[in-house]
């Protein structure tokens, strides 16, 4: 009995860490594409860090909330993406929303046409 509570533990222990790593490497890969996409400044990377954290959080938090529903998924994922629109325009320019609206546009077409994957990018909610 002791052998598979510890056998548990280690398995829980290891799903917690691999889900801690899918969340770094979600938020690693978005804020790269704001870098990228939008040319931020140290002083706005280290704002918007934690928009992206909250976004990541929040896409993985639905993701369990919602399992197998698909629409309940998109829905609260969309309300999630707003937010963390509406927070982008408190750090970023004009010219740089629109470069991030632009890049959203085309993930968003490149993952429509690719049928979906199994870690989707925020994409834009109109």
């Amino acid at each position: 009995m002791k052998k598979l509570m510890l056998t548990l533990g280690i398995f829980a222990s290891s799903l917690m860490l691999v889900q801690a790593q899918d969340a770094d490497k979600m938020t690693e890969k978005v804020m790269n594409n704001l870098t990228t996409n939008c040319k931020l400044t140290p002083d706005e990377t280290t704002k918007v860090k934690p928009f992206v954290s909250t976004l990541v959080s929040e896409r993985i938090a639905n993701k369990k909330a919602n399992g197998s529903n698909m629409d309940a998924m998109k829905t609260a994922n969309k309300a999630s993406q707003k937010k963390f629109d509406a927070s982008l325009k408190t750090v970023l320019t004009a010219d740089q929303m629109k470069s991030w609206s632009a890049f959203e546009a085309k993930e968003e077409a490149a993952h429509a046409a690719k049928g979906g994957s199994s870690m989707p990018m925020p994409v834009k909610t109109k």
